[in-house]
């Protein structure tokens, strides 16, 4: 937890959170930041949704999405879009 000090929000506990990549190809990405990166699946969601964390030995960690589910279109630069995780 990192509280912010001197700040209105130094009671407020804010967490890191890790970076989201949206995937046109859920699966072929996961496998592929897996079996060519080396990162470990921790978990993976599949019903409703597909969302799925990854982590390295090192500590770092990913999540990936499904892009049509989160209504993105890949590559289009025009709608980019950010994820926020509170």
């Amino acid at each position: 937890m990192v509280a912010l000090e001197g700040s209105s929000l130094s009671g407020f506990g804010l967490r890191p959170r890790e970076p989201v990549i949206l995937a046109e190809d859920f699966k072929r990405l996961v496998d592929w930041y897996r079996d060519v990166l080396g990162f470990r699946v921790r978990r993976i969601f599949d019903d409703g949704f597909h969302y799925a964390n990854l982590e390295t030995d090192s500590g770092i960690e990913l999540g990936i999405g499904l892009a049509s589910e989160m209504k993105v279109l890949p590559g289009d630069h025009a709608a980019a879009s950010v994820v926020l995780q509170v």
